[in-house]
């Protein structure tokens, strides 16, 4: 299926959380991943469910254009950085992160921003939870596929790994204060 612009406004779009009672709005979606796609239809519920992940989808004019899924999660920053929050006087080991476990885009709205506009409601909602609990970090596991990658560094996410093996998912995060 050929890449479908969005003469929508986007800044109308909405997040909603995914439940029992609005389930019925993820019917019909596909991101062109039959992972991701058997994930949203039959795993996210549970997860929420289990206290695993909780979905959301991001919706427009009553149709959802993508979803992303969110758990608590806790990185050991590069070396460099704990040497910088050494010198500091911060002797922390880890820090408190969200994991953004699965995001995708619908298969007819792929490249036209809806990704970014998604990663963006991510931070935006990180940044506020982190009023209530500590939360430096959102850290995504990236499928390695170039592609996928870009999008993610072109969304300012660092890669975390110096040494992975082929084919492995690559670890990347943003750090909430800049300074990593």
């Amino acid at each position: 299926m050929g890449v479908v612009a969005i003469d929508a406004d986007l800044s109308k779009a909405e997040i909603i959380k995914l439940d029992e009672k609005n389930f019925a709005c993820t019917r019909g979606f596909d991101c062109g991943d039959r992972e991701l796609n058997e994930f949203l239809h039959e795993d996210a519920l549970d997860h929420a469910k289990n206290m695993v992940a909780v979905t959301y989808a991001f919706m427009h004019d009553d149709r959802i254009l993508g979803y992303f899924s969110l758990s608590t999660f806790a990185i050991e920053p590069r070396k460099r950085a704990l040497r910088i929050l050494h010198k500091r006087g911060k002797k922390y080991k880890l820090f408190p992160a969200v994991l953004i476990g699965r995001l995708c885009v619908s298969e007819s709205r792929q490249g036209v921003g809806v990704g970014s506009k998604i990663i963006s409601a991510i931070i935006g909602k990180v940044m506020k939870l982190s009023e209530e609990i500590g939360c430096r970090f959102v850290v995504v596991d990236s499928y390695p596929d170039p592609r996928v990658l870009k999008f993610y560094e072109s969304n300012n996410f660092i890669d975390l790994q110096a040494n992975r093996k082929e084919g492995e998912n690559v670890r990347m995060y943003i750090d909430l204060l800049g300074e990593f």
